[in-house]
């Protein structure tokens, strides 16, 4: 008997089973994210052990990566603003607002902070995505809030990597990465991008502890 149960539990442990699984449970809890309020749903996916897999599921990663692009977003639009003053700005804000690969977004943050014109930086946009993914969702706002808060802490990182010696800011990453405020990260990212040095900036963190 012992046997024959024993090649449908290995089969339940398939990759192919557990993705399954992981987006049928995330299915589960964006429809309840419809009537509960995000927290309480977390909350009890993170004590019944549900949420590891509801992360790994295909929704839930497309939910995230709408968070960071969203955030990667007003970012690149923020340091735009802040380097130049134009009327331009309005057309670009327009096609930014367009695109939603976190990785040409970043590439195109990164340029907004090197590049010297304006026109230089519309150089760049040869290349845009137009896809997006709406969902009507307490649980997905959750899902895309996390990818907020991730994108904030990669985008703050990348700014001090780009102006500020390597070594001397991985010595400020962990405590980054402990922020989960996001108005708290997006004030930071301003203050980097405009700081004169490093030591300027730590003061900034030491300031909040």
């Amino acid at each position: 008997m012992a046997e024959s149960d024993s090649p449908h539990r290995q089969d339940e442990n398939t990759p192919s089973d557990r993705s399954a699984r992981a987006d049928l449970l995330a299915s589960m809890s964006l429809m309840s994210g419809l009537v509960y309020p995000s927290e309480t749903i977390a909350d009890t996916m993170e004590q019944e052990g549900g949420m590891d897999l509801i992360r790994e599921s295909s929704i839930a990663q497309r939910l995230i990566q709408r968070g960071r692009g969203q955030r990667a977003r007003e970012f690149l639009l923020e340091v735009l603003a802040l380097r130049f003053q134009s009327e331009e700005m309005h057309q670009l804000a327009a096609r930014i607002g367009a695109i939603d690969d976190v990785q040409r977004l970043k590439q195109l943050h990164r340029a907004a902070i090197q590049v010297p014109s304006l026109e230089a930086f519309a150089d760049t946009m040869a290349q845009e995505s137009v896809t997006d993914l709406i969902r009507e969702s307490s649980f997905a706002q959750y899902l895309i809030q996390q990818g907020i808060e991730q994108g904030s802490r990669e985008f703050l990182l990348d700014v001090l990597a780009l102006r500020f010696q390597p070594e001397e800011v991985q010595q400020l990453v962990a405590r980054i990465r402990a922020i989960d405020d996001v108005q708290r990260l997006k004030q930071l990212h301003r203050a980097a991008i405009q700081v004169p040095s490093l030591e300027a900036f730590t003061d900034l963190l030491d300031a909040d502890e």
